[in-house]
C-alpha cells in the first residue's frame, strides 16, 4: 500500500467517524426529546391518578352517608310501625 491509498483510507476513516458522531448527537437529542415526553406522560398519568383517588374518597363519603341516611330512615320507619 502507498502513501496516498494510506491516506485515502485515514480520510475515509475520518469521514466515517464525523458521519458517526453526527448520527451519535442526533440519537442523544431524539432520545432527549423521548425521555421529555415520558416524563410529560409520567406528570399527567400522575395527575389523573390523584384526581381519581379524590373521586374515590369523595363517593366514599357520599356512599357513607346515604348508608346512614337510609338506616336512620328504616329505623324510624320501623319505630312507626310499632
Amino acid at each position: 500500500m502507498n502513501d496516498a491509498e494510506s491516506l485515502n483510507k485515514q480520510h475515509d476513516a475520518m469521514s466515517q467517524a464525523m458521519k458517526l458522531a453526527t448520527r451519535n448527537e442526533e440519537l442523544e437529542k431524539e432520545l432527549r426529546d423521548i425521555d421529555h415526553v415520558a416524563l410529560a406522560v409520567e406528570a399527567d398519568c400522575n395527575s389523573a391518578v390523584k384526581e381519581n383517588n379524590r373521586r374515590v374518597c369523595r363517593l366514599q363519603v357520599i356512599t357513607i352517608a346515604l348508608m346512614y341516611i337510609f338506616s336512620m330512615i328504616f329505623y324510624f320507619h320501623t319505630l312507626m310501625l310499632v
